[in-house]
């Protein structure tokens, strides 16, 4: 049996899915087919019954929801193992950050006093002191405005690897609710399959009244997996 592609509703939440005419077709034969044989058999059969092609949808459903939700673990996955490489060089930015901080420190200790004796080099003898405090003042402000600058520099490159590590981490997220809501519209589907057949076989069932009430119409069970946090369960290898 081959589902058609499954629809959602404006809200995003999951819709039950329009059911293919080739596979809308056979699923009304097959319940025809039951119906005609008196399957289920309402005098030896005990509630809840589920079909044989009840059974081979939910498991065919089942397989379908591991299927995608597998697919999305692995971009789960891929997106936490980037943020965790990101996040792994956040602490030799702080010390970047924590050396800049330092130097600038040091730099900004240095800047010319104007009430002090002007500093003189060689070939400096005879230039006159406002000149040379000038000179001075411009020579600290290069060294000041270059540790500033690698300190800014630093703060910049932590504040990315702060976001680039959140985004990833928001993405992933969202596709473990993506994941989720996949795996309900595929349910969603083969319930709409399921209700095709059955109402091709109570349509042609002899006992049609009795066995409606026989047959099981609980939902499709979804596999295990779906119930648990895929977030979480990616977290070790992949969060901070």
């Amino acid at each position: 049996m081959a589902p058609s592609r499954a629809t959602t509703s404006s809200t995003g939440k999951p819709q039950a899915a329009g059911v293919g005419w080739r596979w809308r077709w056979r699923l009304r034969r097959l319940g025809r087919q039951d119906g005609r044989q008196r399957h289920p058999d309402p005098d030896f059969a005990e509630p809840p019954v589920r079909t044989a092609t009840r059974l081979q949808l939910e498991a065919e459903m089942r397989y379908q929801v591991e299927v995608t939700w597998s697919a999305y673990a692995k971009r789960v996955s891929e997106k936490l193992v980037q943020a965790q490489s990101v996040a792994s060089t956040i602490p030799m930015i702080s010390m970047r950050i924590a050396d800049a901080e330092k130097r600038l420190g040091r730099v900004q200790q240095d800047e010319p006093d104007v009430t002090d004796e002007v500093q003189r080099f060689a070939g400096e003898e005879q230039t006159p002191d406002g000149v040379l405090r000038r000179r001075r003042f411009r020579e600290f402000e290069r060294r000041r405005d270059a540790a500033a600058g690698v300190h800014l520099t630093a703060l910049a490159d932590l504040r990315a690897a702060q976001e680039s590590v959140t985004r990833l981490e928001a993405e992933a997220a969202e596709l473990s609710r993506e994941a989720v809501d996949a795996a309900r519209r595929i349910a969603a589907l083969y319930e709409s399959a399921h209700e095709v057949y059955q109402q091709a076989l109570l349509k042609r069932h002899t006992e049609r009244e009795l066995v409606r009430l026989l047959l099981d119409r609980a939902p499709f069970r979804l596999p295990a997996v779906v119930s648990e946090p895929m977030y979480s369960r990616h977290e070790g290898q992949g969060g901070r």
